[in-house]
């Protein structure tokens, strides 16, 4: 499934020069496609086969002005996907296209408990560290500079940091749009190179929505 894919065009495959065309047939289904099938333009002789679960709806991504497409919780494409048309078992972050018995999510992102970043990490800098999750649920982050290898398995996923911490804190709970922002400054004393893991628990440890997201790895750059 592809998320809100600005206009498709069928054209004719020419082989030999302009005079010799082959017909050609695409078929999409379960896609949010802006403008909706009357935007797509079809040559003669193609064939354009609208499958079911399409639709046109504004995808509400995290923030498309800096490039983050992650899927938010009130976007049309959570959960409204097909999952008997799931050939991998993750998405492009390694979250599970179908989790907990829950449908796939349309496009190449599954709304999951994750932890990522936006921004570069250079010392001084400022980044938006973001956290996935059910909304209204309370955020703990954890810092290190080592991971386990393998993680520990927990009643709420893997355990991926060695513990104790760095660092360790509550950052608040997940808004309405189920993405925390947090915008946090690169400590001017991080050098290049230096390699930092980060892990978040979003809900209250023993609750059964709770969930250990993966470890964000933070590299500085020079």
């Amino acid at each position: 499934s592809v998320t809100h894919v600005p206009g498709l065009l069928c054209y004719l495959c020419t082989r030999f020069g302009p005079f010799s065309t082959h017909p050609s047939t695409v078929a999409i289904s379960y896609s949010d496609v802006d403008g909706g099938q009357s935007s797509v333009y079809v040559s003669t002789n193609c064939t354009l086969n609208w499958g079911a679960g399409m639709i046109d709806a504004n995808p509400l991504f995290a923030d498309p002005v800096k490039n983050d497409g992650h899927i938010t919780w009130n976007s049309p494409c959570r959960d409204t996907g097909d999952n008997s048309v799931v050939t991998e078992p993750v998405d492009f972050e390694g979250d599970p296209r179908i989790a907990l018995g829950y449908k796939a999510d349309m496009g190449a992102d599954k709304y999951w408990f994750h932890t990522y970043h936006v921004g570069r990490i250079l010392p001084g800098s400022t980044i938006d560290l973001k956290v996935v999750g059910w909304p209204t649920a309370p955020v703990e982050v954890a810092l290190n500079d080592s991971i386990v290898d393998p993680p520990i398995p927990t009643p709420h996923g893997d355990l991926f940091l060695s513990w104790p911490p760095l660092w360790y804190g509550n950052v608040g709970k997940i808004p309405s749009n189920g993405i925390l922002t947090l915008p946090v400054t690169v400590p001017l004393t991080w050098s290049s190179g230096d390699t930092y893991y980060l892990q978040s628990l979003v809900g209250p440890w023993g609750g059964p929505w709770t969930w250990l997201t993966n470890a964000k790895v933070l590299v500085v750059e020079s």
